[in-house]
């Protein structure tokens, strides 16, 4: 009797994903997920605490620097706010970047021996970085409250500008993990790189800091335009241009979808290579 032999193999094209094949290991996502956020409390010794201080001293810092001692920006409750809006949002966003560079290397023994659409896991490691923001996020409601500031219609906005920094993050992401399963050098540069891209943006600045002649070039930044979206819809002073947002958005969406295909077409090579 001939034995019966299956041959799992990836024939992916660069223009092919099977998204159906992806949704049936949805849940894997969500334990792996819940996984990293439990032990990344259970192995802080501050543990929440942690995790408000890692946006609060930051925004604290950079307040007396540029509010106090500086002079530069009017130190008061609305300038602290964008402060901590700033670090919030770039957080999540830079965060999701790290955590995808390395999150193949990082599980290469999962990856070469359990077959699984690997896109899995960057989009598993979601879910740490959104947790740490959620809890930024009470406190900056919580510090608008305490302030007396008034909340518009404006914040029905602020799903969208998460969910948009989010594909964004996700996009290059998944275009620098791809590029780490080759490249294991790119890993160690991906710190400084976000340390430069931070200074690009309006984080611990503002656009008033900068000559209006020289704002296009911080908007050519796709996070300056969020930063300063999630800033509007808390009814905080900012610089938001809606234009600028939809190109923003649509180069998003684009690259998002251009490093999905990237990602796919490699995959056949990710347990060869980790």
């Amino acid at each position: 009797m001939d034995e019966k032999v299956t041959i799992i193999g990836s024939e992916n094209k660069f223009f092919s994903f099977n998204f159906s094949e992806f949704w049936k290991y949805r849940e894997m996502i969500w334990l792996i997920g819940w996984r990293d956020i439990q032990l990344r409390v259970k192995q802080a010794v501050l543990g929440f605490l942690w995790i408000i201080l890692q946006p609060l001293l930051p925004t604290i810092t950079f307040f007396f620097i540029f509010g106090v001692f500086g002079n530069i920006q009017k130190a008061n409750q609305e300038y602290f706010l964008k402060l901590f809006c700033g670090m919030a949002i770039w957080n999540l966003f830079s965060k999701i970047i790290v955590r995808n560079t390395g999150c193949l290397v990082s599980n290469a023994t999962l990856i070469s021996k359990i077959f699984f659409p690997k896109l899995v896991i960057p989009i598993a490691d979601v879910f740490p970085a959104f947790f740490d923001f959620l809890i930024s996020l009470v406190l900056i409601i919580f510090l608008i409250f305490f302030f007396h500031l008034d909340i518009t219609i404006r914040f029905l906005f602020l799903p969208f500008f998460i969910l948009i920094t989010i594909i964004l993050a996700l996009a290059f992401g998944l275009l620098f993990c791809t590029i780490t399963v080759f490249f294991r050098d790119f890993l160690n540069g991906i710190t400084f790189l976000l340390q430069l891209w931070m200074y690009a943006s309006p984080v611990i600045y503002d656009f008033s800091m900068i000559s209006e002649k020289w704002h296009f070039v911080l908007y050519l930044n796709p996070v300056s335009s969020y930063i300063e979206g999630f800033r509007w819809a808390l009814n905080l002073n900012s610089f938001f241009s809606k234009r600028v947002c939809v190109l923003s958005t649509c180069f998003s969406f684009c690259m998002f979808l251009l490093s999905i295909l990237i990602f796919n077409y490699y995959e056949k090579y990710f347990a060869e290579k980790v």
